[in-house]
């Protein structure tokens, strides 16, 4: 009985403390955590925030942010786009600063680039950085000023200055198609319920030029405040408390309003309010083309929203590695040519919340819910397999291990996370997550997904075309088909039968070694020696053994060859057949494998999207880059593309699709690549090939036939190559692989030669030479492109090609003037200086967006502009910039010793014969350069008679919006 007692007793107290230390870590993980006591973190009195974090890896830059919470979520009716617009103000003028994005004499004198001040604006904050030489106390008390002029109520709202930059904002807007997005914008308006509406596209240039700059100011005095703000300081900070002092001293005398406007945490109100369904009409309209896509969003709540634990952390850090595996889930079942529809998931910061979206064809609206979320059902019904588990953890376990938390980039966002979101930032973060992740069990993994997920999700949208069917939609329906989709099985779109290797060892073993008829060694320097190999199929193959990068590095193997014969060995007729016959090509394979199965193949190696056949107008070539490995297998990928390339009208059918959809949804601006395109016609210069409307029209004269027998033509004869090979490999081994696998490509088309054409057009007319180019579809804008075109005087003249580069870095610099000096509508002009080693002309090319209002005006200011390069040496500041910020970094010894930047070399050296010249070398001549060569050099190019001036303009401005 005493013993029983004794026993139970004991049992007692091992319960109670086991709850008590179970309660603890439970308490541990749901309570707000400690920040990292590695950051030196303080509130002032008037709720000033500032975080300094003390790097112990040597850094030459400091990186200092200011950080306000708040954006375009904190936006009243009568403010939409102003929380931006107000971004832009301080660049103009503060108490102490004017025109500080414009400003080469401070750069020069505090030893700062251009790009080392700047700006941007989300929905839930704004963000300023200043970042400077490590070290130079003036640089960082000019920060602070720069800094403290912003939060302080010192940016100063002039009349002139708003009206000034009006324009310039609307350009931004225009260069960002800001009228594509506008369905976008209005749609998460009405989902989240925190931001205002846009104006319509029709009304935006309107609302810009006559917003009431009172509400401009009001956003500014609401929103720009102490406690609202927070200092980030990055880098090698020798004396931590003597810049707390600093701080400090500097920001503590800014004064706490009287009655702050609350702040409206917009997370917290969206997770909270009714469901939501919408349904928009899409009123952008292309003339070039009919759109009639469908597009639905879906968005699952994510209520555990608390990121301030780290049971919060931890579920980030699951929900990110979810979406991958729901990413590759999705990925497999889209595996198919010609499918109807398209599928992505993203993982959303604001609102909180995973949103699905499915992107059909007309009618197709149905089967692309049903496939999106019969995928989920079967996920949360059986969850991912141990293979997708392992994979995926393994990924993302590497990335937590290559994570740099020594880099400055690292923290800085890390510490804006926890200023803004309110994300914890406990010591060790890392390698906490890193163990949990180890630890973390595929089933409790799998539960955590399903508590998730839900079977039908809280917001839905639907964006369709003017008319369409889907826009009487209703929520009812679209539930109906979520709730009948079936689960799709995982392997119904995994086949286990896909191919392991490129090509099978029985098949690789009949490739035999050949003989290799020459093998020439030549040293360019001491230490650098290339190989020239012959081939006994009569390929030319250069080998450059590089070395073992200096910085650790890991540099990939780089390989390209070329051909001189292109697509102006054929008839016109078949031009486009031509240069589009390696992209139809890609798209369906090769040997047996489909693109799928290629891609399948490759996904586990350094080279997960293959190698790149092209063919251009004077040339046909292929390019790849793979670790040292993964080389053999690069080689037999090669070895298809050369000898069996797949043959498939459902791919080429896929390819013109995948076309079509480009060209709906460009990645660049349309009108900038038509008239780019339209530009070189003008100039005779054949040596890219058409982008934008010409591209996609060219889809229609183009022959599936045809494309494969120009294909089979110029890959067919291995005698017309030469292939590059550079990195740090073992000669031995790359030269074996090389005799195996090109020194089998076969001469098969000898009795079929096509003709290498010789570069060769007509001289250009004398300048100035005007041009007025109509786009195809109506612009709210001019764009205009001034090339100054000069004939080379030696192909082989790589200083005069640095020369120009420099030229061209500093006329970028003069054109910001125009925005902040000249006030036009003008936001982001820019200028380029290259050679164009096909025809043999150094080009010196300004490109700048405007109004149509200021057209003249800012013609005549460039003029003024290049008039003053030529007469009067340029500003030591802008100088400096240009040096600095491009030609050091571009030139530089390290820069120019990179295996993509040898290979380039290599390539002009034996397509064009320009001379290799020491990476010392040109680096010391960067170094002698002077104001006085860029004005001789503006001197020798920017004449009139090497002008080619081209204006993108329309022959009137219909609306290419519907209302």
């Amino acid at each position: 009985m005493i013993n029983k007692t004794i026993t139970s007793g004991l049992l007692l107290i091992f319960l109670v403390i086991s709850i008590l230390i179970q309660a603890q870590i439970t308490k541990s993980r749901v309570d707000p955590l400690p920040l990292d006591p590695g950051i030196r973190y303080g509130r002032l009195e008037n709720g000033f925030t500032y975080y300094i974090k003390s790097l112990a890896t040597p850094n030459p830059r400091t990186y200092m942010r200011l950080t306000i919470k708040a954006g375009t979520f904190q936006e009243d009716a009568d403010q939409s786009q102003l929380a931006h617009f107000t971004e832009h103000m301080p660049h103009i003028r503060t108490k102490n600063f004017t025109n500080i994005l414009y400003a080469p004499d401070l750069l020069k004198s505090l030893d700062m680039k251009l790009n080392d001040i700047s700006a941007s604006t989300d929905g839930t904050n704004t963000n300023y950085w200043f970042d400077h030489p490590t070290g130079s106390v003036r640089a960082l008390d000019t920060g602070l000023l720069y800094f403290h002029d912003i939060v302080s109520g010192n940016v100063e709202f002039r009349k002139e200055d708003v009206d000034g930059e009006r324009k310039a904002f609307f350009q931004e807007y225009v260069l960002r198609d800001g009228k594509k997005n506008y369905v976008d914008n209005t749609m998460m308006s009405h989902i989240v319920g925190c931001s205002v509406l846009q104006p319509h596209p029709v009304d935006f240039r309107e609302y810009i030029q006559t917003f009431d700059p009172d509400a401009l100011s009001r956003f500014y005095l609401d929103w720009y405040r102490p406690d609202m703000a927070a200092l980030t300081v990055v880098g090698n900070i020798d004396d931590v408390d003597a810049l707390e002092r600093k701080i400090q001293t500097r920001f503590s005398d800014i004064k706490s309003p009287e009655n702050p406007r609350p702040w409206q945490n917009c997370q917290i109100d969206y997770l909270n309010r009714p469901e939501q369904f919408i349904v928009l009409e899409n009123p952008y309209k292309d003339l070039a083309i009919e759109n009639e896509e469908v597009t639905i969003r879906a968005f699952i709540r994510d209520n555990d929203y608390n990121k301030s634990t780290w049971q919060g952390l931890e579920w980030k850090l699951a929900k990110s590695l979810f979406q991958e595996l729901l990413r590759e889930r999705y990925g497999q079942a889209l595996k198919h040519y010609n499918l109807p529809y398209k599928i992505y998931n993203h993982i959303e910061a604001n609102p909180s919340a995973m949103e699905i979206r499915v992107i059909t064809k007309k009618g197709k609206e149905k089967p692309g819910v049903q496939t999106a979320f019969g995928i989920l059902r079967e996920i949360r019904n059986n969850g991912f397999t141990q293979a997708e588990w392992k994979k995926a953890r393994q990924y993302r376990l590497q990335q937590l291990d290559d994570t740099n938390d020594h880099s400055p980039y690292y923290w800085v966002k890390q510490i804006e996370n926890h200023f803004v979101e309110g994300e914890a930032l406990p010591k060790d973060k890392t390698a906490h997550l890193e163990k949990w992740m180890t630890n973390l069990s595929l089933e409790k993994f799998n539960n955590m997904v399903n508590d998730f997920l839900d079977d039908i999700p809280e917001d839905i949208a639907i964006i369709a075309p003017i008319g369409h069917k889907a826009n009487s939609y209703s929520r009812e329906e679209l539930e109906q088909w979520i709730q009948k989709a079936k689960e799709v099985p995982n392997n119904k779109h995994n086949p286990n039968d896909r191919p392991k290797v490129i090509i099978e060892a029985k098949q690789s073993a009949l490739l035999q070694q050949k003989e290799i008829v020459s093998i020439t060694t030549r040293n360019e320097k001491p230490g650098m020696e290339i190989k020239e190999v012959v081939l006994q199929n009569g390929m030319k193959v250069v080998l450059q053994p590089g070395e073992p990068s200096k910085d650790g590095r890991k540099e990939k193997i780089q390989i390209h060859g070329f051909s001189t014969k292109g697509a102006s060995g054929f008839p016109k007729r078949e031009y486009f057949s031509a240069i589009f016959a390696p992209d139809i090509v890609r798209n369906a394979g090769v040997g047996t494998m489909d693109k799928f199965d290629l891609e399948h193949v490759l996904s586990g190696t350094s080279f997960p999207y293959g190698v790149h056949p092209y063919i251009d107008y004077y040339e046909t070539g292929i390019k790849g880059e793979a670790a040292l490995e993964d080389l053999e297998s690069i080689f037999q990928l090669i070895y298809l593309y050369f000898t069996d390339p797949r043959k498939d009208i459902a791919a080429y059918k896929d390819w013109k699709e995948l076309e079509r959809n480009a060209y709906l949804n460009p990645t660049y601006g349309i009108p900038a690549e038509d008239m780019n395109t339209s530009i070189r016609e003008h100039l005779q210069d054949s040596t890219i090939s058409p982008q934008g409307t010409k591209r996609f029209k060219g889809l229609k004269y183009t022959d599936w036939n045809k494309a494969y027998e120009i294909y089979n033509l110029l890959f067919g004869q291995a005698s017309d190559f030469t292939f590059l090979i550079n990195g740090n490999f073992p000669e031995n081994k790359v030269l074996s692989l090389v005799n195996k696998y090109l020194g089998n490509l076969p001469n098969r088309t000898k009795d079929q030669t096509v003709q290498t054409n010789k570069r060769s057009c007509m001289p250009l007319q004398k300048g100035p030479i005007n041009i007025h180019l109509v786009p195809n579809s109506p612009l709210e804008e001019v764009q205009i492109k001034m090339e100054y075109i000069r004939e080379a005087d030696n192909i082989d003249q790589w200083q005069e090609q640095i020369r120009v580069d420099a030229l061209a870095k500093v006329i970028s610099f003069r054109l910001r003037e125009l925005r902040y000096l000249y006030k036009r509508a003008v936001y982001f002009p820019r200028s380029s200086g290259y050679v164009n080693k096909y025809l043999q002309r150094n080009v010196v090319s300004l490109n700048i967006d405007s109004s149509p209002e200021d057209l003249e005006f800012v013609k005549s200011d460039i003029k003024n502009i290049l008039n003053e390069l030529k007469s009067t040496p340029v500003n030591e500041g802008i100088f400096h910039d240009a040096v600095l910020r491009f030609l050091y970094p571009k030139y530089s010894r390290d820069n120019l010793q990179r295996n993509k930047n040898i290979i380039v070399k290599l390539y002009n050296q034996y397509r064009f014969g320009e001379p290799w010249v020491n990476p010392d070398e040109v680096e010391e001549f960067v170094k002698t350069l002077t104001t006085k060569d860029i004005m001789e050099t503006a001197k020798k190019y920017l004449n009139d008679e090497y002008l080619f001036e081209f204006v993108l303009k329309n022959k009137d401005t219909p609306n290419i919006m519907v209302k």
